[in-house]
């Protein structure tokens, strides 16, 4: 892969990325950003469904060189079930070597939900590649207060993983109504998209996802990059405290929490000014 390639025109294929067959597209032209997805979802995912997030990326190649990847087990990347790839340090990892492996320049790396926490670790994995971070919905981790992280850590990864798999047989027989708004969309999206998932798929990415935390409080000082934080009020999986203690500990970090789907709608073009700057 020349860096032309990666770089210029509409680029759709698989390299082999540490051993495993990642699927990476490019679009646009611009500043470059390397977009890590969320959870259960894929390229082609955000691309088909573009009202169920929150935000537009194939708008964004107006204005962006945008690079996205498939992580392993989703898409038409490898069908890897390990939960330890599933973690985000894992996820991080993928990202920074598939940047080299397209021998890409510096470059801003952002994600939605577990696709932040994979930039971020990125970000810290290589502080000299990644020039700045955009952290949509960031999901919450052990290390953020909240009510389940005031049990012991076992104990709540087991109330967890155990609450999960009946919700999800749950969700396969009564389907919830149709939304009309987009944070709401995006919601029910992320649910279906979760009780849809392939038992093997579901169980390592919730079980990686569950071992996963953020980086250390030293290693997101040492961050000194702009940082984008965008969150959005009333979200139990996505919680503003965790966008927040975010905030707190990167010193280059703005913070915009949007109160409803009006503001949410403005993210895509406030992510392109700041990506421009």
């Amino acid at each position: 892969m020349t860096l032309r390639a990666a770089t210029r025109g509409d680029v759709d294929r698989v390299e082999l990325v540490e051993g495993y067959g990642i699927r990476w597209r490019g679009a646009g032209r611009g500043p470059l950003l390397v977009w890590a997805h969320d959870a259960f979802a894929s390229v082609d995912d955000d691309d088909n469904d573009r009202a169920d997030h929150l935000v537009d990326l194939q708008r964004l190649t107006s204005t962006n060189r945008v690079v996205r990847f498939d992580a392993v087990g989703h898409g038409r990347s490898a069908g890897v079930f390990d939960p330890a790839d599933h973690e985000w340090t894992a996820r991080g990892a993928t990202l920074v070597d598939l940047a080299h492996r397209l021998e890409l320049p510096r470059f801003a790396a952002g994600g939605t939900g577990a696709g932040a926490a994979a930039a971020l670790h990125a970000a810290v994995r290589a502080p000299g590649r990644v020039d700045r971070l955009v952290l949509v919905a960031p999901t919450t981790d052990w290390n953020v207060p909240g009510p389940v992280q005031r049990l012991p850590r076992p104990v709540g990864l087991g109330l967890l993983v155990g609450a999960a798999e009946p919700l999800r047989l749950l969700g396969r027989c009564a389907p919830l109504p149709p939304a009309r708004d987009p944070v709401s969309r995006y919601r029910a999206a992320g649910f279906r998209r979760l009780v849809e998932a392939p038992r093997n798929r579901f169980n390592a990415v919730l079980i990686g996802a569950a071992r996963s935390a953020w980086p250390e409080a030293d290693e997101l000082a040492a961050l000194d990059i702009p940082v984008l934080v965008l969150a959005l009020r009333g979200d139990p999986v996505h919680p503003v405290r965790t966008a927040v203690h975010l905030a707190d500990e990167l010193p280059g970090a703005r913070l915009e929490v949007a109160a409803d789907s009006d503001e949410v709608a403005a993210w895509t073009e406030r992510i392109a000014a700041f990506l421009a700057e």
